[in-house]
């Protein structure tokens, strides 16, 4: 089976940037139109003229296991950089692209080109690309020594690259319209998305993994007109340490009730089928998503911050009264034993449906 990747998953980059000051941003200039704007009643539109900085350039592979190889760019502002570290107000700017064919090799960098924004996943593209956290190619502030969260999605976007030097002309309509004119003079370096550890990979290096625990969530969701089973998603995380978990997807007994402890007895790990199977945990794809975009069975575990994510494939989960305790493969082939001790008593979810797991970063 080949892997695929959730794509907004890989796009997600580690950023710790030490910003540390707040002032006004001179390279945003306001753009009149040239000419009368019937007595100030059509909005401006300001333009962005700066040079930049590589914050860096990732290969993240093959996107789609179809040969469509993603690279991850970003750009800082050269005004917010100071003696090396960024400490005065700018942007970060990220885009997604597709090159023409297969990298030669992981840190082989992006074919020179021209790259333009598309919703599809095709060569030679800047990909449109909405995401869980936002759209895969943004520009985001940078504001009192830090990101401000906001990620604003190009509308308009033309990427060329060139041996020694990247420009980039886009616009944003998110609150005002803004124009874009950006250069990076000198050459780009790449690094393996795989070698940096990107959340979303599953490290695929076998190793044996065994995780206790006694904090947990059991969030129970009744069966319904389109599910004949109830769920229940099991989530279980170390108290003093948010990044390392385990997460279930449960189908449990017919006659299982909100509001009581989990069912005793063993839940074999296997793949969703019609009709659905009683008292099993539903295996992961080996991804957060599938290819077509859909949600994927969130049953993995993390065993810390930066270390990956297992992907639980095969296995059983034993449940007695006081605990629970999860032996199973990964996508990679690693040995994972998660054991929870505690209360098992399945608590009501969210009104609106099924979760989708939070993963945490």
């Amino acid at each position: 089976m080949k892997k695929v990747f959730s794509l907004s998953l890989l796009l997600v980059a580690a950023l710790t940037l030490g910003f540390t000051s707040c002032k006004k941003d001179d390279n945003v200039k306001p753009d009149d139109g040239g000419g009368d704007n019937g007595g100030g009643t059509e909005p401006t539109i300001e333009t962005v003229q700066e040079d930049l900085l590589l914050y860096q350039c990732v290969n993240l592979g093959d996107v789609n296991g179809k040969g469509l190889y993603l690279y991850n760019l970003q750009f800082i502002s050269k005004g917010a950089v100071e003696n090396g570290k960024v400490t005065k107000d700018g942007r970060l700017y990220t885009f997604a692209i597709i090159p023409t064919s297969a990298p030669e090799s992981p840190t082989a960098n992006p074919p020179a080109g021209t790259y333009k924004l598309s919703k599809g996943l095709e060569p030679t593209t800047i990909v449109d690309y909405e995401g869980n956290a936002g759209n895969v190619t943004n520009v985001e502030g940078i504001v009192g020594g830090k990101l401000d969260g906001a990620k604003i999605a190009f509308v308009e976007a033309e990427l060329v690259i060139a041996a020694d030097k990247v420009t980039f002309k886009g616009k944003t309509t998110e609150g005002k319209e803004i124009a874009y004119d950006l250069t990076y003079t000198g050459e780009l370096v790449t690094k393996s998305g795989k070698d940096l550890n990107y959340e979303g990979y599953e490290p695929a290096e076998q190793t044996t993994i065994n995780e206790t625990y006694t904090k947990g969530a059991f969030e129970y969701y009744a069966k319904s007109d389109k599910r004949a089973l109830p769920v229940l998603f099991f989530s279980v995380e170390k108290a003093d340490d948010k990044f390392n978990f385990c997460s279930l997807k449960i189908f449990l007994p017919e006659a299982a009730a909100v509001n009581t402890p989990m069912p005793e007895g063993v839940y074999p790990v296997q793949e969703e089928t019609e009709p659905l199977t009683p008292q099993t945990v539903v295996a992961s794809i080996g991804a957060f998503t599938t290819e077509d975009g859909g949600k994927a069975a969130f049953t993995f575990m993390s065993p810390g911050e930066k270390k990956g994510y297992y992907f639980i494939v095969s296995g059983q989960l034993t449940v007695t009264a006081n605990d629970a305790t999860l032996v199973g493969k990964s996508y990679f082939g690693s040995d994972i034993t998660c054991t929870y001790t505690g209360d098992l008593t399945m608590t009501p979810g969210a009104a609106q449906g099924a979760p989708q797991r939070v993963v945490k970063f």
